[in-house]
């Protein structure tokens, strides 16, 4: 089973929420509030961020603390430390009222990162979730103008972009529609481009590095 989930996870390895940067950045994110702080993960899914952090999604699992709406979150306005959201706005059919949920509910002060998806195209495994918008960096900055921006920029470079529309194409070329030879083909698509990551060591240090980044990411203050 070690073996099945380590090439599982080589074959997802390109997906900027499962890559160093942006796992460094939740991690610093994180560890600088203080230990009684309230810190809400929208969208959070099957990742459990950590023992203080509430998971909230629209379907229960079992790290879900909260089944809510993003664009109606069940906490009283000014009453949170800090909000978590990595990926979970391409999937809502009116992100900016998700955004100005997450300013409504933050204190002053309090903080938000948020991280979503520029260059990458749709998962064979998720073509039946919702999945609307893909963000550029300064698309991004726009939409969260209602906080002060202390921090943006890629956090999967050009590598991952390649390493991804490489994994879309390969099956695309013997498959024209879904089915188990093309989910399988998929799969080893993953193993044979997951190593092309490790370009962005040279590339995510750049100034233009947005311009090709997989994702990106902003980290903001409400004033």
């Amino acid at each position: 089973m070690r073996v099945i989930d380590f090439l599982r996870r080589l074959s997802m390895s390109s997906d900027p929420y499962h890559q160093g940067r942006q796992i460094q950045e939740i991690a610093v994110f994180l560890a600088s509030f203080h230990p009684n702080a309230v810190i809400v993960d929208i969208g959070a899914g099957p990742v459990r961020r950590g023992e203080r952090v509430f998971g909230i999604d629209k379907t229960a699992g079992p790290e879900i603390d909260i089944v809510a709406d993003a664009a109606l979150l069940p906490f009283r306005e000014t009453s949170v430390d800090g909000i978590l959201s990595t990926g979970a706005l391409k999937h809502m059919r009116g992100p900016r009222k998700a955004i100005a949920e997450m300013h409504r509910v933050l204190k002053p002060g309090g903080r938000a990162y948020v991280a979503v998806p520029f260059l990458q195209g749709f998962r064979a495994e998720t073509d039946s979730e919702e999945s609307y918008r893909r963000w550029t960096l300064r698309g991004l900055e726009l939409d969260l103008s209602c906080f002060r921006r202390t921090a943006s920029g890629p956090v999967a470079g050009a590598g991952s972009s390649l390493a991804r529309q490489l994994r879309e194409m390969i099956p695309l070329f013997f498959f024209s529609c879904p089915s188990l030879a093309y989910s399988v083909t998929y799969r080893i698509a993953g193993w044979l481009t997951f190593w092309l990551r490790a370009l962005d060591l040279l590339f995510l240090s750049r100034d233009l590095a947005h311009r090709t980044a997989c994702g990106v990411s902003f980290h903001g203050t409400k004033m």
